[in-house]
């Protein structure tokens, strides 16, 4: 798994591996080597490139430098050294050798019955950032049910985050918008804000283009503004809501019996009482289903079921972008050049060019016309760059619509569309292995 944080003066790239254990080919671990090696190729040289995960290799305690230090845990062996001439290849360095820690805080794994204690998981990172590593150790006391131990490093890096532009969309309520009494009132507070606008725009609009631009500016600007006064915020649900307090003071108490044959015990505790408050949250969802059901409710019905069944888009595939070449692409700006290619080869029209339409001689669009568009729309959908939604559209009044079918009449007769008309959000939807197998 591959993950790239974004940032600046350079990005910061983690990558986590499994390597096969003692019981795979010497072939099948040089396969395991040649792939990670062709994806570090795609990394940028002056990135920060972390690489962690359990490899199955003792490096042990032998001082090579600028790979190794002399801190390491127990004695090399074979898969130990295929690691080592790895890193050197690549100028990694492996962090848990450079701090001197006890045994207890340098072994990662250990056989059944606790017999034998081995250094098998690290974490490596670029020479030139070597010194980025302030510590390197494991927790053996942490609550997990595993043979492995966690392994921490502590990495001080000078960095600066990059604003995405996607980051901190607002997302309203918008079933609000189902009540008379707040719909009006998101109505009426629509108009007045197009009032104000309208009042102080002072500017003489002098071509069709300016005047059009300008009116779309003054409505997007005020359904915006009636959506911060009038709608109100989606809260964050819980990722777990059957979730009780009791379930958490056995969870409290498991972690202070770790090593102990009381934690097995409690564990089993947990596990049984997780499994009752989810079947009881699970049949109280179910009965709200078939409620929702009968009442002909529905989207609220469909939103239930999202929610019980968990539906939400997984990447079964590698979820990276591909050149034509097949070779991973994670430059952003070549990801974006990648994309405009794949879509001007699949939406390319080599036909002639349609002749220009002259609309001032059709016939004029009509307040009703454009009232029963907007009832068309269908609700639940995602907004665009706007954030303008077909709900917020469905709850304007005559006033409003009567000012919407203006700007309608304008963009016909000057053949001119808006520019935020113009633009669109580009969803990328990774397909599932089958479909990726497929072409």
């Amino acid at each position: 798994m591959l993950v790239e944080i974004r940032a600046k003066p350079f990005n910061i790239t983690i990558l986590q591996a499994y390597a096969p254990t003692q019981d795979y080919s010497d072939d099948e671990i040089e396969d395991f080597y040649g792939k990670i090696e062709n994806t570090i190729r795609q990394v940028k040289s002056r990135d920060v490139l972390i690489v962690m995960g359990d490899f199955n290799a003792k490096v042990g305690g032998s001082h090579q430098p600028p790979t190794t230090d002399k801190y390491g845990l127990g004695e090399q062996n074979d898969r130990g050294e295929r690691l080592i001439q790895f890193c050197e290849e690549h100028n990694l360095v492996i962090g848990n050798t450079f701090f001197q820690h006890p045994q207890r805080r340098l072994y990662t794994g250990s056989s059944p019955g606790d017999m034998y204690r081995n250094q098998i998981d690290f974490i490596m990172i670029r020479g030139r950032f070597k010194n980025s590593f302030k510590q390197v150790k494991t927790y053996p006391g942490a609550d997990i049910y595993s043979d492995h131990k966690p392994v921490v490093a502590t990495i001080a890096l000078k960095v600066k985050k990059t604003q995405n532009p996607n980051y901190g969309t607002k997302k309203y309520d918008l079933s609000t918008l189902q009540q008379p009494d707040m719909r009006h009132s998101y109505a009426v507070e629509v108009q007045n804000r197009f009032e104000t606008l309208l009042k102080e725009d002072t500017e003489q609009h002098e071509s069709d283009v300016d005047r059009i631009e300008a009116q779309w500016k003054n409505i997007k600007e005020s359904i915006q503004h009636a959506n911060e006064e009038t709608l109100h915020r989606k809260e964050r649900k819980a990722k777990h809501p059957w979730m009780t307090d009791h379930i958490l003071k056995l969870m409290t108490e498991r972690k202070k019996k770790k090593n102990t044959a009381e934690y097995h015990s409690i564990n089993k505790q947990i596990q049984k009482e997780c499994r009752k408050r989810k079947e009881a949250w699970l049949q109280r969802k179910c009965e709200e289903i078939e409620t929702l059901d009968r009442k002909h409710q529905t989207k609220e019905m469909y939103d239930r079921i999202k929610e019980l069944t968990n539906t939400k888009p997984t990447n079964k595939g590698t979820g990276c972008i591909r050149s034509k070449e097949g070779s991973i692409i994670f430059d952003q700006q070549e990801i974006s050049s990648r994309w405009v290619e794949y879509v001007t080869e699949l939406f390319g029209d080599e036909r002639e060019p349609k002749p220009t339409i002259n609309n001032e001689d059709g016939p004029p669009i009509l307040l009703q016309e454009v009232k029963y568009a907007i009832n068309q729309l269908r609700c639940g959908k995602a907004p665009g760059p706007d954030s303008i939604t077909a709900e917020m559209l469905k709850a304007l009044e005559k006033e409003s619509l009567e000012t919407f079918t203006e700007l309608c009449k304008n963009i016909y007769n000057t053949v001119h569309i808006p520019e935020d008309f113009r633009q669109s959000i580009f969803v990328t939807i990774p397909k599932k292995m089958k479909d990726m197998d497929k072409g």
